[in-house]
């Protein structure tokens, strides 16, 4: 949401800006500017709706596996990595899903716990929220 409305406050300075300045090429490099971050805005505050509106979903989960993956750029001269983490969960009907989460929740999680897995479907996209763990 934050991304959202950073977007539109620039957006709408910059249109503003180019109505003000007289020298056209300038003009007309920030209406552009304003034009595209005012669509950015309305794209961030789409996708923010749509999350919102999912329902959350709960199910009765066991976790199989952990998976952290780690991708190298070396682009520039520059080395930077991005390191992703993921749990497979199993459903109480066989059916696995691989979700995403952040490493917080990554080292909370441990293989072969049970609970219930709470998240949501956007777009065919799972987005984790929760993991209750049963004892």
């Amino acid at each position: 949401m934050l991304n959202g409305i950073s977007f539109l406050i620039l957006g709408l300075l910059s249109v503003i800006g180019g109505l003000v300045f007289d020298i056209s090429w300038l003009r007309i490099v920030l209406i552009i500017l304003g034009v595209i971050w005012l669509l950015t805005s309305f794209y961030y505050f789409h996708k923010h709706i749509v999350e919102k509106n999912t329902p959350l979903l709960t199910a009765q989960a066991k976790i199989l596996s952990k998976v952290s993956e780690q991708a190298v750029d070396g682009w520039g001269g520059t080395v930077s990595t991005k390191n992703s983490y993921f749990v497979v969960f199993e459903f109480s009907d066989g059916n696995r899903k691989k979700l995403s989460v952040n490493m917080s929740q990554y080292a909370l999680l441990a293989e072969n716990d049970t609970g219930v897995l709470e998240y949501k479907d956007i777009s065919s996209n799972l987005k984790f929220i929760n993991f209750k763990r049963q004892t």
